[in-house]
């Protein structure tokens, strides 16, 4: 839906001057990009205990809001993480942690007593409530922090 308004300057006429013409501007709103979620990090070999720092950071870089109640993250063996009722917001990030702890719009607490990723390698697979594949992120480990952009 494109929006078209058009503004108009007014006219002021002083003493013996004649009128001038009137500008006009236009300008068009256009309708938000659609959401692009994207996994952007995950933390699996932290400082201190992996269970307490481990987390997949998910990241919203499109215009607009995004349902993702009901979407699965989760590891190349057993591990999956149901979202619960949750929209994550254009321009924002959500933390998934693997710790347990009380879900906030930023963080996300799956509350597993043990370790999910793994520290010499795993694949971070997000998926929609359809089961359609939304994006993966694999890592070789050997270091704390995999980038997946």
């Amino acid at each position: 839906n494109i929006l078209e308004a058009a503004v108009y300057l007014p006219l002021v006429v002083r003493g013996d001057t004649a009128p001038t013409a009137t500008a006009t501007a236009t300008a068009t709103a256009t309708t938000p990009s659609p959401a692009r979620i994207e996994i952007t990090t995950i933390v699996y070999n932290p400082a201190g205990d992996d269970v307490a720092g481990e987390y997949v950071a998910i990241a919203n870089s499109g215009g607009s809001s995004q349902n993702m109640s009901g979407w699965i993250l989760s590891d190349a063996a057993v591990y999956d993480f149901v979202f619960p009722s949750f929209t994550l917001a254009p321009g924002a990030t959500v933390r998934v942690w693997v710790k347990s702890g009380a879900n906030t719009a930023t963080d996300l607490y799956s509350g597993r007593g043990s370790a999910v990723w793994n520290n010499t390698g795993d694949t971070a697979t997000l998926r929609d409530g359809g089961d359609q594949t939304i994006d993966s992120c694999s890592y070789g480990g050997g270091g704390s922090t995999a980038s997946c952009q």
